[in-house]
């Protein structure tokens, strides 16, 4: 079974935006178990 460029591009965004979610969600949580003050806009940019 081959996969169209549509679904390939739908993974490709769809793995992108879990992969930034995670990403933020382990920075908050290492962040604040070793009691390092960082806010979202600093992680954001």
């Amino acid at each position: 079974m081959t996969q169209s460029r549509h679904m390939s591009l739908t993974e490709m965004i769809t793995n992108l935006a879990i992969g930034h979610k995670l990403a933020v969600v382990t920075q908050i949580i290492v962040f604040h178990g070793s009691d390092c003050t960082q806010s979202l806009a600093k992680t954001r940019r």
